[in-house]
């Protein structure tokens, strides 16, 4: 049966992917994490799957190439073990900061609730739910054509090239500086000491209002250089356009940026 699935999944002569089988299970899990969501009535809980979003299909190609006795290359090998780190140290770092549904998604429940509880699970589902699904996988599209293109010939036609190093180098400056930002703030709140001011200064947040969101969206760039050492990646650009995009005025500088404005120290 899984033998089945895999040949579904990928051609053995062409290396053809078909993306039913990649994007579906992206909508599977969010369709599942909704029906948990309801149940507990807590909707972030959709924050921490938003990585794992991102490891799952490409997981599922890898399989599906490596069960068609298809070479994986080292391309492909290296940016989705970047992936794989990333993704389960966000989703760690957020699943253990969970106390409760986060004040977004309860005033979009509020919102939501207005017009009935009918109302409210379908556009909790499309707005939130599918919503996620759909701008993941568009991030994810430079990460998904790099697994899908580096295997079988492909992996000895296309040679790691500068753009690959960089793209990786890149990649880990933005995760460091994400995950030590994360940390350094996690130290800050904890401090006990009453001088120690609303707003973390130490570390990279010495330099920017936002480290960790900046490293974000850096490693993303930094995917995308090593798509672009494969033919035609340059047109995945979407990828870390719309994170960056997402990061600076959506979900994440614009909101802590008006939740703060009132503070001083923020100015």
């Amino acid at each position: 049966m899984l033998s089945n699935l895999a040949s579904d999944i990928v051609s053995a002569e062409t290396g053809d992917i078909d993306w039913y089988y990649p994007v579906g299970l992206v909508v599977l899990l969010q369709t599942a994490l909704f029906l948990f969501c309801q149940v507990v009535k807590d909707n972030s809980h959709i924050d921490v799957m938003w990585s794992l979003t991102f490891i799952a299909p490409n997981l599922l190609i890898m399989y599906a190439q490596h069960s068609q006795g298809m070479e994986i290359g080292v391309r492909s090998l290296v940016t989705n073990a970047c992936i794989t780190v990333w993704g389960l140290r966000l989703a760690i770092h957020i699943g253990v900061r969970h106390t409760g549904e986060d004040y977004r998604y309860i005033h979009m429940r509020k919102r939501m609730m207005k017009a009935g509880i009918v109302v409210y699970y379908v556009l909790a589902f499309l707005l939130i739910f599918m919503l996620q699904a759909a701008l993941s996988l568009i991030v994810n599209c430079a990460t998904l054509f790099v697994t899908a293109s580096d295997a079988g010939a492909a992996a000895n036609i296309y040679p790691l090239v500068w753009s690959d190093y960089l793209g990786w180098t890149l990649f880990w400056i933005g995760l460091i500086m994400e995950a030590f930002s994360d940390r350094q703030l996690a130290t800050h709140i904890a401090n006990q000491d009453p001088n120690k001011g609303k707003f973390c200064k130490i570390g990279f947040w010495r330099y920017s209002r936002h480290p960790n969101y900046f490293g974000d969206a850096l490693l993303w760039w930094g995917l995308f250089l090593v798509a672009c050492s494969l033919p035609n990646g340059y047109i995945y650009f979407s990828s870390p356009l719309v994170m960056t995009l997402l990061l600076r005025y959506v979900s994440g500088v614009a909101l802590l940026e008006r939740k703060q404005s009132k503070h001083p120290e923020f100015a």
